[in-house]
């Protein structure tokens, strides 16, 4: 979530009144493209086991169950080929690849190194403003996150859980470390993540506390410890169910 430039903030309007000034609707997380609804899919077939190693890609009944056209399935796929999770082959079609938990932890690893340098610069940059935003969305996944809370919705959990993350990596990165974050954040979708891990919420929940007092102690080195041992904890884990559902090859 961005913040907008102070310019953009308000725009005028010319009435019969004379001119008034009307606020800009809040930003609101836009709507997943096509492209992104179906690498969300595709992912989640191969990480729930669905499709397997060797297993050619239906892109014709992909496109039929998600109501789509094929493009944006050979879009996604392009991204995953570069995500070493399928293979194009000429003339035979797209298929999955083999995959191993080194591919995993490498992937979890290398997330954490750059959301630490993310996190780092936040800690050290933040003003009061965004921290009581911060706060804000920490308390709302706290709330649909802790023991004993009423059951809600995977996609609810995730979509908070999401929120914090999107605002606390991107808020102060520059450019560049932003683009290559979310350029990795959507290897394992959230709902897969969660639905496979459900552990998952517990080290979100311990990273959130532990880069809360970081801020409050202005502690970048604690906050890059926090998230890198968030990602390492996910990966493990993560490997752990999908070796046990049988994903990785033998």
């Amino acid at each position: 979530m961005r913040e907008r430039p102070a310019g953009e903030r308000t725009r005028a309007l010319t009435t019969a009144r004379g001119p008034l000034v009307l606020p800009q609707p809040p930003i609101r997380p836009k709507a997943p493209t096509a492209v992104e609804i179906a690498s969300d899919y595709l992912r989640a077939l191969i990480f729930r086991g669905i499709l397997r190693s060797g297993d050619r890609i239906p892109i014709d009944q992909i496109a039929d169950v998600l109501g789509i056209s094929r493009q944006p399935i050979r879009e996604a796929l392009i991204t995953m080929v570069h995500d070493d999770l399928v293979v194009a082959e000429p003339k035979r079609g797209t298929f999955v690849n083999t995959i191993g938990p080194d591919t995993i932890l490498e992937h979890f690893d290398l997330f954490g190194v750059l959301a630490a340098r993310s996190v780092s610069r936040l800690v050290v940059t933040a003003d009061d403003a965004l921290i009581a935003q911060i706060k804000e969305l920490a308390r709302r996944a706290d709330e649909l996150t802790e023991p004993g809370a009423p059951l809600v919705d995977i996609g609810e959990v995730s979509r908070a859980l999401l929120e914090f993350q999107r605002l606390v990596h991107h808020a102060r990165a520059t450019p560049r470390l932003s683009m290559l974050l979310r350029s990795m954040q959507r290897f394992v979708p959230g709902e897969v993540y969660l639905s496979t891990v459900p552990a998952g919420v517990d080290a979100a929940r311990r990273f959130r506390r532990a880069l809360l007092e970081a801020l409050d102690n202005r502690d970048p080195d604690a906050a890059a410890r926090a998230v890198m041992a968030q990602m390492r904890e996910g990966g493990v884990r993560f490997c752990e169910e999908l070796h046990r559902q049988g994903v990785f090859a033998s």
